[in-house]
């Protein structure tokens, strides 16, 4: 990735493969149907090139990154019909539902 400092524009015709100060990260994102959210987590490097940790991250938070793997999520709710059909083809698949929250407290 590459950042911009808060009083600069990035400049968008440089290609991040050739930007010395690019930096690596993971973008955790989430959605559902009424937000986005977003957390950025850059990673350490040792000496070596080798993976040693992940920092915390200084960017700001981002509420509407626009990108093909964001919002992909259908802002219309399916219909029953939909909903049948999708958890029919789940099973056939042996995809195993879980519940959401904390699973230490199952």
């Amino acid at each position: 990735m590459k950042a911009a400092n808060q009083d600069e524009k990035i400049d968008m015709t440089e290609m991040l493969s050739e930007a010395i100060d690019r930096q690596e990260a993971i973008v955790l994102m989430g959605e559902d149907r009424n937000r986005n959210k977003q957390h950025f987590l850059p990673i350490i490097r040792s000496d070596n090139g080798k993976f040693l940790n992940l920092n915390e991250s200084e960017a700001p938070v981002m509420d509407d990154i626009q990108d093909r793997f964001a919002q992909i999520l259908s802002p219309k709710i399916p219909d029953e019909k939909m909903q049948t059909l999708t958890k029919a083809v789940l099973r056939m698949k042996k995809v195993k539902a879980i519940r959401l929250g904390k699973p230490w407290q199952r």
